[in-house]
């Protein structure tokens, strides 16, 4: 693997032509994969954008990945000089020192000749996005925090939930208790019956699943 850290384009071994600021990543002879690999810092999503690149004159033919913890989250072919295979990859959760490969392999043709790949890429977080306390006024801390009245923002924001859909019920009803209309619509579990829960509503959760609440001191996840 090498680098051009230069700020014009490199030409060298008789074929490859290496823009600026991009990694060169070639095959091995026996089927080894050029691999560049990345391992996270931190809790958090992250967002990795770029592409790889032909760089062969003589005509690139390889197969290009991206991994996350060994399981692949992008795949494509670089079939040609100057042809390109670009990604966009948003990965939630991503757990600190999680890995991700950026891998190139001899392509379609078995073979490792002309294989010098270009890979290009930025690795960012988002932008944390704002959350606002539910019906505009921040819960009292310390005091009583009730969750379903989690903060207003929607899914990734406000709240994450591992399934997709409400499967709360309004015991209030009858059966089959349908999902209670409060905080509708929502992927968060909520339920209703008046007589026995504080409030008239609770918030079953699972592991992976929480909930942001704004209270006057600090923002904080019951």
């Amino acid at each position: 693997m090498t680098r051009n850290n230069t700020a014009a384009t490199l030409s060298y071994a008789g074929n490859v032509v290496q823009p600026t600021s991009m990694l060169n990543l070639h095959p091995g002879p026996n089927g080894e994969r050029g691999v560049v690999k990345w391992t996270a810092p931190a809790l958090g999503t992250y967002i990795f954008q770029g592409l790889f690149q032909g760089i062969s004159t003589n005509g690139t033919t390889s197969d290009v990945l991206v991994t996350h913890n060994g399981a692949t989250v992008f795949s494509a072919n670089v079939n040609g000089f100057g042809a390109t295979a670009p990604f966009n990859v948003t990965r939630q959760e991503v757990q600190a020192g999680d890995t991700i490969e950026f891998s190139v392999g001899v392509g379609t043709n078995g073979t490792y000749n002309s294989d010098s790949t270009g890979l290009a890429v930025t690795i960012y977080q988002p932008s944390p996005a704002q959350t606002l306390p539910y019906g505009g006024t921040a819960a009292q801390a310390p005091g009583q925090i009730e969750a379903e009245l989690f903060d207003a923002g929607g899914e990734g924001v406000a709240y994450h939930d591992t399934t997709s859909g409400s499967h709360g019920q309004d015991y209030d009803q009858p059966q089959p208790y349908p999902t209670p209309a409060f905080r509708q619509p929502t992927d968060v579990d909520i339920y209703k019956q008046a007589a026995n829960y504080s409030n008239g509503y609770v918030v079953v959760m699972q592991d992976g699943d929480p909930i942001g609440t704004v209270s006057r001191s600090a923002s904080s996840t019951r």
